[in-house]
């Protein structure tokens, strides 16, 4: 059985991954939450 990372794991990743990702807006729709019942992000 695999262990589930810890947040020391978590903070490593992120500390690699720090400069490589570029955040992006996310768009609602309000119509699809509404069709779907739930939270649509783009």
């Amino acid at each position: 059985m695999t262990v589930p990372p810890g947040i020391a794991d978590i903070r490593n990743a992120a500390a690699r991954l720090s400069g490589l990702i570029v955040e992006t807006p996310l768009i609602e729709s309000p119509e699809l939450n509404k069709r779907y019942g739930g939270r649509i992000l783009f």
